[in-house]
């Protein structure tokens, strides 16, 4: 069972390393892609993808920093990397409507 707080889990693919984080409170409950969606069929957020584990809020830093690339999710998590009013941030809902931010980065390489 996911501790309180947030889970994260980095996964090696294709020459990237994905962060996956979320709020642990997101992963397995009904979210839905737009606010009138009420009355579709939700999504979850999978454990395998986003873990069961959590840690302390450096140790999400740590990870973010090694990450090429980033799939975070929830107001937690987002908070913790300092990331709470980015402009390209994408909203999902709870079962109850309120918004679920989600946030998705990629590091570049540097131009010579």
């Amino acid at each position: 069972m996911a501790q309180e707080g947030f889970v994260f889990k980095l996964h090696s693919l294709e020459g990237h390393l994905v962060l996956a984080a979320a709020d642990s409170s997101l992963v397995g409950a009904p979210l839905f892609r737009e606010k009138g969606d009420m009355l579709k069929e939700p999504f979850t957020l999978k454990a395998g993808f986003y873990g069961e584990a959590g840690g302390s809020p450096e140790d999400l830093k740590e990870a973010f920093s090694k990450a090429t690339v980033g799939n975070l999710v929830g107001k937690d998590v987002i908070g913790i990397l300092g990331l709470t009013g980015d402009p390209s941030t994408l909203f999902f809902y709870d079962s109850k409507g309120r918004t679920v931010p989600h946030l998705q980065s990629i590091v570049l390489p540097a131009e010579d």
